[in-house]
């Protein structure tokens, strides 16, 4: 009886103490949880003026394609859900290097020249580069100023084909983010692009994020190899149609390169 009475009030007092600490933890949750979303918003001009140095890039690009060469329905929307599905994924590492200066002293506007590459992946069926296959920034450059209208990050990019990626940036907290236009994109049902980027005040390394959605159909130049590719033993496949899912995921951290330290002054005198 003392014993069951014993350990009656020991859980008792075990389920008390739990509470009393759950208790105590949650308002320091909720603090921490507070003070990570209250992170300010600094003006515009001045989360630009984060941008201007040398950097060294580092990151990973994350391609997946899925193929359905047997949609169900003549409708863009929602997912792809045909019976014959053929998926191809792949992922490559990146790295670069950037330069980026004000336009002038204190003045709220960058201008960048970057290099940024990664192994090319060809389409070993039908001879072409998939989406975000083959690099499009070497060289490229960006330009970007703030829209005195509603203090939006106007920016515009130049890859090395010529073609602009126009855009604009919405700043909150320390991070700027926008929906930017999908352009040079023949074939093209639907697609959706997000681009976000992270920079910090006195830190030596911003992140950048990009991230692909598309839907579009293959030509029939291209679409014939592969159906003969996928058929196999069974002999080429004839589909009157075909929807292809792109996603790509673009992630790399900018490095803010160390200043070169001036040589010293010779001091000795010549002879």
């Amino acid at each position: 009886m003392m014993a069951r009475a014993f350990t009656a009030a020991a859980c008792t007092l075990a389920g008390l103490m739990l509470t009393a600490a759950h208790a105590l933890a949650a308002p320091r949750d909720a603090q921490q949880a507070a003070a990570v979303e209250e992170v300010p918003t600094p003006p515009t001009g001045e989360w630009l003026q984060r941008l201007p140095g040398r950097y060294i890039f580092d990151g990973v690009i994350h391609h997946v394609e899925i193929a359905d060469y047997d949609p169900r329905d003549d409708y863009p929307d929602g997912d792809v859900q045909g019976p014959s599905q053929y998926l191809n994924e792949w992922s490559q590492p990146i790295v670069g290097k950037g330069d980026c200066i004000e336009f002038a002293d204190g003045s709220p506007g960058v201008q960048c020249v970057i290099n940024v590459l990664w192994p090319e992946m060809w389409d070993i069926t039908t001879g072409r580069a998939s989406l975000g296959a083959v690099s499009d920034l070497t060289p490229a450059m960006v330009l970007a100023g703030v829209n005195p209208d509603n203090q939006a990050v106007r920016f515009l990019l130049v890859d090395k084909r010529g073609l602009g990626h126009p855009g604009a940036l919405v700043v909150k907290g320390e991070t700027a983010s926008a929906k930017i236009s999908c352009v040079d994109l023949p074939g093209m049902l639907r697609c959706d692009q997000k681009f976000q980027v992270t920079a910090k005040a006195e830190t030596r390394s911003n992140f950048v994020v990009l991230s692909t959605a598309l839907r579009y159909q293959r030509s029939k130049t291209d679409r014939k190899p592969f159906l003969d590719h996928i058929g196999g033993d069974d002999g080429p496949i004839e589909k009157p149609r075909e929807w292809l899912d792109e996603l790509l995921d673009v992630s790399f951290s900018l490095r803010r390169e160390e200043p070169e330290k001036s040589a010293r002054p010779n001091t000795t005198a010549p002879p």
